[in-house]
């Protein structure tokens, strides 16, 4: 599940505004834990969303998310997930990258300028 979920699951989510009670967060984790939803690995600010307070007291919370079950993890290990940067909305938008195997970067080809010299490499890649 990925999506704004409005709530937080303890204070390390919450910059700025009124501090609330510990008691505040029992609810969320509880359906969390009841679901047996998991955190996905994530990269980026996870402050997912930002609003003024009167006063211009600025708040930032991590209000947005992405979960999934045991059997998702297992199926798709090597998922992870981005918190982009704000743009337009107040909400940071989440790129999930949803992956069974993980990702091999491409890597560069280098060209040796000895190669067409060598008559032996030239007639391996004839002979191929």
């Amino acid at each position: 599940m990925i999506g704004d979920f409005n709530e937080i699951t303890d204070h390390n989510e919450k910059e700025g505004g009124r501090k609330r009670f510990d008691s505040s967060f029992l609810p969320f984790r509880q359906m969390l834990s009841d679901c047996g939803m998991l955190e996905f690995p994530h990269t980026g600010n996870m402050l997912s969303w930002v609003g003024r307070r009167a006063g211009g007291t600025t708040v930032r919370c991590r209000l947005n998310r992405t979960v999934g079950n045991e059997d998702w993890h297992e199926s798709f290990p090597h998922s992870a997930v981005r918190y982009l940067k704000l743009w337009v909305s107040d909400h940071r938008s989440i790129l999930a990258d949803i992956l069974k195997k993980p990702v091999r970067k491409a890597k560069k080809f280098k060209f040796d300028k000895r190669w067409p010299d060598n008559e032996e490499l030239r007639q391996v890649i004839l002979d191929s």
